[in-house]
C-alpha cells in the first residue's frame, strides 16, 4: 500500500526515497528516475537522481544545496558514459555543472556568482535535464556571470556585472 508522509514545521527534516518517475524518449527510449534526498545536517542537502534507461545507458545526476550565515550555494552536476562510440575512441563521457552561489559581503554589498558548463551541446536537450533542476534555464545558450551590487545611500546604488555567454547551437 502506498505511504504517504508530509512534514509540518514540527518534524525534523529526513532522508529517504522520493517518488520514482518514468519518462519515455524518441532517442533514448524508456527510462526510470529514483530519486534519493540526503539531509545530513540542518543547512545542507542532496538530491541524487540516477536515470536508468532500457538499453542500460545511465545518469548519475545530484543536486548539492547549502546555506550558510549571509550566502547560499545551489549545484547541479551530472555524468554520462555515452556507450555509442567510433571504432577506435575512447569512451565518450558526457557532464554538466551549473552553480550558484548569493550572499551578502556586509549589510550593504550583495553578489551573485553562476557558473554554467556543459560537455556536449545536445547533452541537456537529449536527455531532458531542464526538467531536473530550476539551475538549468536553456538548452542552447550557457550563461557565467559574476554581480555585485553595493547600496551607497537610500537613493543610490551600485551595480556591476560580468557576463559570459556560450551559445551551443553555434
Amino acid at each position: 500500500t502506498p505511504y504517504l508522509s508530509h512534514p509540518d514545521p514540527s518534524v525534523k527534516r529526513r532522508s529517504g526515497f522520493l517518488t520514482p518517475y518514468y519518462r519515455s524518449s524518441e532517442n533514448l527510449g524508456l527510462s526510470v528516475n529514483v530519486p534519493y534526498f540526503y539531509a545530513p545536517s540542518k543547512s545542507r542537502d542532496f538530491t541524487f537522481n540516477p536515470r536508468i534507461y532500457s538499453d542500460q545507458d545511465f545518469i548519475f545526476q545530484t543536486e548539492y544545496r547549502e546555506v550558510f550565515k549571509k550566502s547560499k550555494i545551489v549545484a547541479d552536476m551530472s555524468f554520462n558514459l555515452n556507450k555509442e562510440k567510433n571504432v577506435g575512441e575512447d569512451d565518450n563521457t558526457n557532464t554538466h555543472l551549473f552553480a550558484k552561489i548569493e550572499g551578502e559581503l556586509d549589510e550593504k554589498t550583495s553578489y551573485t556568482f553562476k557558473y554554467q558548463n556543459v560537455s556536449s551541446e545536445d547533452y541537456l536537450k537529449i536527455h531532458e535535464l531542464m526538467a531536473t533542476t530550476p539551475l538549468i534555464e536553456s538548452y542552447s545558450t550557457m550563461t557565467s556571470s559574476f554581480s555585485i551590487g553595493r547600496s551607497i545611500d537610500e537613493h543610490t546604488n551600485l551595480d556591476t556585472s560580468f557576463i559570459v555567454y556560450e551559445d551551443l547551437s553555434q
